[in-house]
């Protein structure tokens, strides 16, 4: 069965952080990645939003830490050890997986490279083509369509598949930045 991912991520050690985690999610499986990063590791996404589990978390907690959850889908993209990096980077606060993917990808060429060649592994060209035309349309669908050469539909259809396939919805900003930031530099 693939799993949820929820990262966490504290500036010092964070053994009361990983404890507040397990308390509030108790089915999930607790993976300790480093003394800074914990994995929570989810049967099904959690109910409320990001933001409302790190305000819980914060009262309890006086010191800064990172949230980040993964789809099953956008986990299998990069390697955990790339992940605990890119949440160092990050400032402390709760992140959807498209963020972090961007500020990986960002500040790590290494980790580009790897992004893209599973990427590119795991959808097809044409699936590809369509997310990167909506990227460099400004995100306006009916555009990206005319220079495909596609009906609209068609096009929305291949980001639906994107979507499935990768976790990462292409009609959103921050996935299209992550798309144009992979295929520019």
């Amino acid at each position: 069965m693939r799993m949820y991912e929820l990262y966490i991520h504290t500036a010092r050690q964070g053994g009361l952080i990983r404890e507040l985690a397990a308390s509030i999610w108790p089915e999930g499986e607790l993976l300790a990645l480093s003394r800074q990063t914990a994995v929570l590791q989810l049967p099904e996404a959690p109910e409320d939003s990001l933001d409302a589990y790190h305000e819980l978390i914060m009262s309890d907690v006086s010191q800064p830490f990172t949230i980040a959850l993964f789809t099953p889908q956008s986990r299998s993209l990069i390697g955990r050890k790339w992940l605990c990096r890119a949440l160092e980077r990050l400032p402390f606060g709760h992140y959807a997986d498209d963020s972090v993917l961007y500020a990986l990808n960002k500040h790590f060429a290494n980790a580009r490279k790897e992004f893209r060649r599973r990427l590119e592994n795991r959808i097809s060209k044409h699936l590809l083509e369509s997310a990167l035309a909506l990227a460099h349309a400004d995100l306006n669908a009916t555009l990206a369509a005319k220079r495909l050469y596609v009906h609209r539909n068609t096009l929305l259809y291949r980001l639906r598949q994107f979507k499935l396939q990768t976790g990462l919805d292409p009609q959103r900003f921050r996935t299209a930045a992550l798309l144009d930031l992979l295929y520019t530099l």
